[in-house]
């Protein structure tokens, strides 16, 4: 069977490390926008609420600023998110690094956020 080349750990738990570290981020800076977010009556974060949301917060913990090719809902909601990093780095100290191919982990952590909050609501205050 196919074994693992260990000339490759290190590489390895760097990814691993950056990826930790973004994620953090991605919980904390999601709550962040939302708080923000909380009283707005024409919020295009809470109108979208969910996984594209997660996706572009996770992606804007990297360094990327990017609006490329995207739908006008899309650019307005990256938009809002894009503009409280700054503030979100300044409170919390990220450090904004370019990484490459974080598309597939951003979809996997996005989908891990929904759940992760969906369960948490189900234990806090769903029926057993």
């Amino acid at each position: 069977g196919a074994k693992w080349n260990p000339a490759y750990d290190a590489q390895l738990q760097k990814y691993v490390a950056n990826v930790n570290y973004l994620t953090s981020h991605a919980y904390a800076f999601a709550r962040f926008i939302l708080l923000h977010e909380i009283d707005k009556n024409d919020s295009v974060i809470y109108k979208n609420f969910g996984y594209s949301v997660f996706y572009d917060v996770f992606l804007f913990c990297a360094k990327r600023d990017g609006m490329q090719e995207a739908g006008v809902e899309t650019q307005v909601r990256r938009a809002a998110i894009l503009g409280y990093r700054d503030e979100y780095k300044k409170l919390s100290g990220l450090i904004l690094r370019k990484y490459e191919s974080l598309s597939v982990v951003a979809s996997y952590v996005a989908k891990s956020m929904v759940t992760d909050y969906k369960n948490n609501v189900m234990l806090q205050f769903g029926e057993t």
